[in-house]
């Protein structure tokens, strides 16, 4: 058994989330980005690619964006600030510090799985 962390940013699982729980087993299509593991549910169109991966969620978190200040007005999600536990993806973060971030946030589950990871390229 691996247990590992898996990303899945806010505006897909806004579009296409189902509910998840702790305790659930899931398949996720993952792929390994940025050095973490990325749960994809849409096609990019490039050379991401996700593979599947079946495991059990033993936590879930959901992140605020940290944003960068882009030139042009805009902005970029860096990172993930910490997490917040949640037992479902249907809670939210309550907090006006939390929910800053606006739409720029991720949920991160921890899975428990028998299957090979993918890693760095």
């Amino acid at each position: 058994m691996t247990v590992a962390k898996v990303l899945l940013v806010g505006w897909e699982h806004m579009c296409c989330g189902e509910v998840g729980r702790i305790g659930d087993t899931v398949t996720m299509s993952v792929f390994y980005w940025n050095a973490r593991l990325v749960e994809q549910r849409h096609d990019y169109g490039n050379e991401r690619h996700g593979q599947p991966v079946t495991g059990q969620v033993l936590a879930i978190e959901w992140r605020p964006g940290i944003l960068r200040q882009l030139s042009d007005g805009s902005q970029s999600v860096d990172n993930y600030g910490p997490g917040v536990p949640l037992t479902t993806t249907t809670e939210e973060a309550t907090t006006e510090e939390d929910s800053a971030a606006g739409a720029s946030w991720a949920f991160e589950f921890t899975i428990e799985t028998d299957d090979t990871l993918p890693g760095p390229a």
